[in-house]
């Protein structure tokens, strides 16, 4: 099974474009609402219309809170919820799948890297976007820091864990279009991860 993951938080201008790319090409969707105690909101969950258009979708499975989540980390493994065998495709709300027809026949490995290309500035490269279940999948340390349940790396943004094997799946395009969103919810992000920047790593809970 393959299934899309998606964190979101505010984000009707954008995560019709997200889910309709991959829509009928993936075996579950999975999204997760709310921001985080240390983004600056005015309220912890999306009240822009995010949630009622994806109620209206019966292949998503949304995760709602009322309360800001501890951390992105925390927010991001509410969405590893699969079982052996099954893969995961993560995607934010501002992302797009180009060509998600691909997505039929990934490559049978425990990471794979996709190309991601920046919107605002056209600039490529790799990301691992695709990742296998394992046991006890969870971010720690880091919000993009796989682990096992037995605390092995299994990817970074970088690189993939020794225990992993990696497979280069570059035909799958992959389109980031923050740039879309507007000015207060940028300064907002920038704020957020001048934080991540000084503090992530540092928190040792899952």
């Amino acid at each position: 099974m393959l299934i899309c993951v998606v964190s979101f938080y505010n984000e009707c201008s954008l995560i019709k474009k997200c889910i309709e790319s991959i829509y009928s090409y993936v075996d579950r969707i999975i999204c997760v609402d709310g921001t985080y105690i240390q983004f600056p909101y005015d309220v912890p969950y999306s009240t822009d219309g995010t949630l009622e258009y994806l109620e209206t979708l019966s292949r998503v499975e949304l995760i709602k809170t009322k309360t800001a989540w501890e951390s992105e980390i925390k927010k991001r493994n509410q969405y590893l919820i699969g079982s052996s065998g099954d893969y995961y495709l993560m995607l934010d709300a501002d992302e797009w799948v180009e060509n998600p027809a691909i997505l039929k026949n990934h490559p049978q490995a425990d990471v794979v890297r996709t190309t991601f290309t920046r919107t605002r500035d056209n600039f490529s490269y790799t990301l691992p976007k695709i990742f296998k279940h394992q046991e006890g999948i969870c971010y720690r340390h880091k919000h993009y820091w796989l682990h096992d349940k037995d605390g092995n790396s299994i990817t970074t943004l970088k690189k993939t864990g020794p225990k992993y094997r990696e497979a280069q799946f570059l035909e799958l395009v992959i389109f980031h279009n923050s740039n879309l969103r507007g000015g207060r919810r940028e300064r907002a992000k920038k704020i957020y991860y001048d934080f991540l920047r000084k503090t992530e790593g540092k928190i040792s809970e899952i």
